[in-house]
């Protein structure tokens, strides 16, 4: 695991020693505190933040061919590079040590940039090619590592997290009006959004290609043909096996490390089940890590505790309240270049910074809801659907009886999801699933921005990244659709984004075996009633791990990984939203209505309505306004010069 940066000029003249790569990497140091090696020759220059996992004495990289012609740099991990690196030594490739980095830039010698496909793992890798003059950028199938990317001048910026590439001093930061409806909806930016027009996230499956012909982006994987295909047609219990041989193997190449590793424990399915094919490798008392919280609606510790000691594990959990969650958002805030407005991103950090104490690498469930069909919303459009077929009398005898259902400031009941399910039975099926995951939609933001601020935007499409999420893909049916709109948007650039930074700020590397991606086009062709039946979820998963689970884990209600954010508003009065959403502020911006903002506000600290969501979705923003536009931290002044090393 690594931070990386880079800049290419790409008209070809030598790069000036200005120090500007080197202060990129330094805004990395997080991702990377065991050491940084950098490379710059020419028009190019790559610097690497190491965090040691495997091969720990190994020198930091960018590694290269024999002949220093190739060179890579590798934030992440590759699984099979045990593999790849017999292949390429029984070609003739001397390499010289076990690091994965090193097998990318001899496998590139081999297969140029197609060589991508043959990774499996989680990444965002460089390859410079100095004989051809050519930049590679890569990011692995489902996002798990973050790569930014941005042209200044004759320039190409690149690194993984955007901060750093605002060391550039010739980098302007002007915010991408046409882009914060996609914030708003989503909670997030989706790729290849960012907040700031001049900067780009090379979306997941995707290559960059910069050399004499220009730059070019290019899709090297996708589940089209897989969601296309026809089900399997084998038996349930054959499929069960396959899930399992799949997953088994999926944790053991994640479960190899060099440094201490452990589960991020929620005591849900997911986490379990990879708690229980941990111990399926051989390993006796591996270490699990859970968070709980003081208020009992929100706690899961005593579940996770319960299976953590079914398998023996060695377990450690934390409680956390309100005066906890407030020391992690003022210390998340600086540092959210890329906002994000999900609550659990709190949580997200305080169990990475508790975990760290004790490992460097954490396994974690993230993926499994998205291929297995594990939301409640799932379900919820088919039962929506039948809704919309009642005759208008009952649809309105059901919407009167929903709005007295009375708001509750606590974990999402029966109750919520039923007035969930009643207010979207007139939606089309992208609207309706996007008011049930979105936090503002496109008529609560007509009332929220500026007349003035969405005119100079242009077009205002919230809904643009999810259309284009399943353009050109002809799907078996709607849970497909809509799984595959989760697994682009709100997995890619919301769930993974999350984790990536809350773990990385504390140099902990999350692994996620559910996102192998034999794994996910295995899932993608499962027939949809292996999925979802009824108000069932994750059907198969649960019978393939029903030998391996306690039966309370089985069928346990899914919860989430939420946090008391309700009742956090309740308990301040709305004090901390009320200084950074005052009217004088928001006049300033000329961004948001002041009024339809303080109208927000009051309807839920009233209890007439819960919007968490929306306001939480605004403070994130405001916050990041304030340390990236209103008070930035300055760009990186000239220095004297940048350090390089010859690899060869």
């Amino acid at each position: 695991m690594c931070g990386i940066a880079g800049l290419l000029d790409l008209k070809g003249h030598p790069l000036p020693s200005d120090g500007l790569v080197e202060e990129m990497a330094r805004r990395l140091v997080h991702r990377g505190p065991d050491g940084e090696g950098c490379y710059a020759e020419g028009p190019a220059a790559m610097r690497l933040r190491r965090l040691a996992v495997i091969d720990l004495l190994a020198p930091p990289g960018p590694y290269g061919d024999e002949s220093g012609q190739i060179v890579a740099a590798v934030n992440g991990e590759i699984y099979n590079y045990p593999e790849l690196a017999g292949e390429l030594r029984s070609r003739g490739h001397t390499l010289r040590t076990n690091c994965d980095t090193e097998v990318v830039a001899h496998l590139y010698e081999e297969h140029g940039a197609d060589m991508v496909s043959r990774l499996d793992g989680m990444f965002a890798l460089s390859v410079w090619d100095a004989r051809n003059r050519r930049l590679l950028l890569a990011r692995d199938r489902a996002g798990e590592k973050p790569l930014y990317y941005a042209l200044c001048g004759e320039k190409l910026l690149f690194a993984s997290e955007l901060q750093a590439l605002l060391a550039s001093p010739d980098l302007p930061r002007e915010i991408d009006a046409a882009a914060l409806p996609l914030y708003l909806l989503h909670d997030h930016y989706p790729s290849p959004a960012t907040p700031l027009r001049q900067i780009r996230k090379l979306p997941a499956a995707h290559r960059l290609v910069a050399d004499r012909g220009g730059i070019r982006i290019e899709r090297y994987w996708s589940l089209a043909s897989s969601w296309e295909a026809p089900p399997w047609k084998e038996s349930q219990t054959l499929l069960q096996e396959r899930l399992l041989g799949l997953l088994q193997e999926s944790v053991r190449r994640r479960w190899r490390s060099d440094v201490p590793a452990g589960v991020l424990l929620s005591g849900g399915i997911d986490s379990s089940t990879i708690l229980a094919l941990v111990c399926r490798t051989g390993t006796s008392g591996p270490r699990t890590f859970t968070l709980g919280f003081l208020d009992p609606d929100f706690n899961e510790a005593e579940a996770a505790s319960r299976t953590a000691f079914h398998f023996g594990a060695e377990h450690q959990q934390q409680a956390v309240g309100f005066c906890d969650l407030a020391e992690a958002l003022e210390e998340l805030a600086p540092k959210m270049a890329d906002p994000l407005a999900d609550p659990s991103l709190l949580p997200a950090w305080l169990i990475s910074r508790f975990a760290r104490r004790t490992v460097t690498v954490a396994l974690s469930g993230e993926g499994s809801d998205e291929i297995f069909g594990g939301y409640p919303t799932y379900p919820g459009h088919r039962i929506a659907a039948r809704l919309a077929g009642l005759p208008a009398p009952a649809r309105r005898l059901l919407a009167s009886a929903v709005s007295r259902i009375p708001v509750t400031h606590g974990n999402h009941s029966a109750r919520d999801l039923a007035r969930q399910l009643v207010e979207g039975m007139q939606l089309d099926l992208i609207a309706r699933h996007m008011s049930w995951f979105g936090s503002t939609p496109p008529l609560a933001q007509e009332r929220l921005v500026t007349e003035e601020f969405r005119r100079a935007a242009g077009e205002w499409d919230p809904y643009s990244a999810v259309q284009a999420s399943v353009n050109g893909i002809s799907f078996r049916d709607d849970l497909c659709r809509i799984m595959h709109i989760d697994l682009s948007t709100y997995l890619q650039d919301g769930l993974l984004t999350k984790m990536d930074r809350a773990s990385m700020l504390h140099s902990l590397e999350v692994r996620t075996p559910f996102l192998d991606h034999h794994l996910i086009e295995f899932a993608a062709r499962l027939p949809t009633e292996l999925k979802v039946r009824g108000a069932g979820t994750k059907i198969l998963l649960r019978r393939a791990t029903s030998r391996l689970l306690p039966r309370n884990v089985l069928h346990r209600r899914k919860r989430g990984f939420a946090i008391p954010l309700a009742r956090w508003i309740d308990h301040e009065r709305g004090d901390f939203l009320e200084a950074h959403l005052g009217e004088k502020r928001l006049r300033e911006q000329g961004i948001f209505e002041p009024a339809a903002v303080r109208s927000l506000l009051r309807q839920h600290i009233d209890r007439r309505a819960d919007n968490r969501r929306k306001l939480w979705n605004l403070l994130m923003f405001q916050l990041w306004y304030r340390h990236y536009i209103e008070e930035p931290v300055a760009a990186a002044r000239p220095a004297r010069g940048q350090a390089a090393i010859t690899v060869g």
